[in-house]
């Protein structure tokens, strides 16, 4: 029996998250039905989390220790599965699974593999073939040949090398009904562990935003299971594991609107008591569809909005209509589906009156709905392989040390990561496009989620005040922070701060520590005590266990915060914190 082994890889982000590989677990089952193969699934995220694998803070360590975990296994194949952000591990891994047994057999598929397949066999000749593009229908050919060494001919949806020349066959036909797809064989993983899961309910995405690479992937082809497949689906899952969690993977899953309401009739009229969540765009939403999928379980939605600029709005090829966004939202809200909201800034021909107008949606919609404050993500444009905006602008990117930040582990890549990602063809993602704007906003992304919406939702009367220092302009409050505080933004995480209580204190502490350096003319004192007082009540509460604490300031800050009034504040005040329990306390002034 031959022994096959699919490997998912991660970023080395130590967090106890884990999602089901869906595109390497479709493989899997396919092969597993031939009784010939011996199929593994090792996704490393997985093998940590249950105690079998572990991380280092040493890139070329993990390389050599993935390399001996899946050895030991014996394989006649290895299957890595590739997305942009993994793979230079892919690749270096699969460089050094050759060096220590040449006979093992390397096959890459996926996004990344796919759509850079010429290149990486041009440059990497330890790779002996890579499927191209839904590998269903062709995984069983390329296995067979590889252990037979057969020469790879006509097959459609495999690339190889023949005589030292890549022979790229074309990516093969799209499965058109994915409802002939097996069921997937969840019992490559200890299923007991799990109280969600994300199930695959459909591929493709028919629109063409011009940063995005899936829409070559999949071909510009929607398609999604019946809806009678996906109730049968779900309802296997929860009956058989008692999961009542479903995150439904699809970049837009709401295109069809007769199918999705027909699958909520159908998850309705089953009572089936599960919650799901869903990805989609705002012009494929109504309140029809939104109430059905309210009434069926949907929980949460993510949105990617991109940009508040209705003239980037068209030239990103999104096209959004930027009033509508604000009444889906309100809608959303109505049924009590939370969305989460994805915006990008940073792209070529991006002005800054274009930010300012993605900063004027966020700061509105993070007001009226509290909770947005930790549902919204600002992404610093990418460009990634395959998308027209990498192709228009790929001869003028530069690597950029900032662009590596991947690499969770470690502050900088290794020389072996360096070397191979000079290839920009194939790592465009690691390298930068130049512009005033875009040098000016470096870490924007950050600043936004982590620094100011937070100060927004926790420093309230810290934040109102600094905003009528800064007469609302969000982009001199970011010029001056960043100034005063590079360091400590840099090393933000949005992982890190929302794990507890300690890292979730830092954007406090970095705001406080900004806060008390930097000047702020007449405003210095007023502004300089009440981030002081706002500070100590959060570090009262997170990072103390004292039951009272009694601290002076020379401002009736109290006062401030109590009425938000601001007149006749210039006397000192003394106040208490006292401790209620681990989640509460009260604030007294005492004189």
């Amino acid at each position: 029996m031959y022994r096959i082994i699919f490997v998912n890889l991660h970023e080395y982000i130590k967090e106890d998250i884990f999602d089901v590989p869906l595109g390497v677990l479709s493989l899997a089952t396919k092969l597993k039905q031939n009784p010939c193969y011996n199929v593994e699934i090792v996704d490393f995220q997985y093998d940590c989390m249950i105690g079998l694998f572990k991380y280092v803070d040493d890139f070329n360590k993990n390389i050599n220790n993935m390399c001996v975990y899946l050895l030991d296994k014996k394989p006649d194949i290895i299957g890595i599965y590739t997305m942009c952000n993994t793979y230079h591990i892919a690749l270096l891994l699969g460089r050094k699974i050759k060096e220590v047994n040449p006979k093992v057999k390397i096959m890459l598929g996926g996004p990344q593999a796919t759509l850079t397949a010429n290149e990486t066999l041009k440059k990497f000749p330890w790779i002996d073939v890579i499927g191209l593009g839904e590998g269903e229908n062709s995984i069983e050919i390329i296995v067979r040949n590889l252990l037979d060494d057969k020469s790879f001919s006509y097959e459609a949806g495999v690339a190889y090398v023949k005589e030292g020349q890549v022979i790229n066959n074309g990516i093969a036909p799209l499965i058109e009904d994915l409802d002939s797809l097996p069921m997937l064989d969840y019992s490559f993983f200890d299923m007991t562990r799990f109280k969600s899961i994300n199930i695959d309910v459909g591929r493709g995405c028919p629109y063409s935003c011009i940063f995005c690479s899936t829409k070559n992937f999949w071909q510009r082809k929607f398609r999604i299971k019946s809806p009678q497949r996906l109730f049968e689906e779900i309802k296997w899952i929860l009956y058989q594991y008692g999961i009542k969690n479903f995150s439904f993977m699809h970049d837009l899953f709401t295109l069809n609107k007769k199918k999705v309401i027909e699958f909520c009739n159908l998850i309705i009229k089953g009572k089936l008591d599960i919650k799901w969540t869903c990805s989609a765009r705002i012009d494929t939403l109504d309140e029809e569809i939104i109430y059905k999928m309210a009434s069926s379980g949907c929980s949460n939605i993510y949105l990617g909005i991109e940009t508040g600029s209705p003239r980037m709005q068209r030239a990103i090829g999104k096209n959004l209509n930027i009033s509508k966004i604000y009444e889906i939202v309100d809608m959303l809200n109505k049924y009590n589906i939370i969305p989460k909201l994805s915006f990008i800034y940073g792209f070529p021909d991006e002005s800054e009156e274009d930010v300012r107008a993605t900063i004027y949606m966020i700061e509105t919609l993070a007001k009226k709905y509290g909770y947005l404050k930790k549902n919204i993500q600002l992404h610093r444009l990418a460009f990634f392989p395959g998308t027209e905006l990498t192709e228009r602008y790929l001869d003028k990117l530069t690597y950029s040390e900032e662009n590596n930040s991947t690499m969770m582990l470690t502050n900088k890549f290794p020389d072996e990561v360096m070397e191979i990602i000079k290839n920009k063809e194939l790592f465009p993602q690691f390298y930068e496009y130049k512009t005033e704007l875009r040098d000016r906003l470096v870490m924007f992304e950050k600043f936004i989620p982590i620094v100011y919406l937070r100060t927004m939702s926790c420093y309230k009367d810290t934040y109102r005040i600094l905003m009528m220092y800064y007469d609302n302009n969000i982009l001199r409050f970011y010029d001056d922070y960043k100034k005063e505080e590079e360091d400590t933004l840099r090393k933000l995480s949005f992982f890190n701060v929302n794990k507890g209580s300690n890292t979730l204190f830092k954007p406090f502490e970095s705001i406080n520590n900004f806060v008390q350096k930097h000047n702020f003319d007449k405003w210095d004192k007023l502004i300089k005590e009440m981030s002081r007082f706002e500070y100590n009540i959060a570090d009262f509460l997170y990072n103390t266990k004292q039951e009272q604490k009694t601290l002076e300031f020379d401002l009736d800050v109290y006062n401030i915060k109590k009425t938000n009034n601001m007149n006749n504040i210039n006397v000192p005040i003394k106040v208490r914190f006292i401790r209620e329990d681990e989640k509460k306390i009260s604030v007294l002034k005492i004189s």
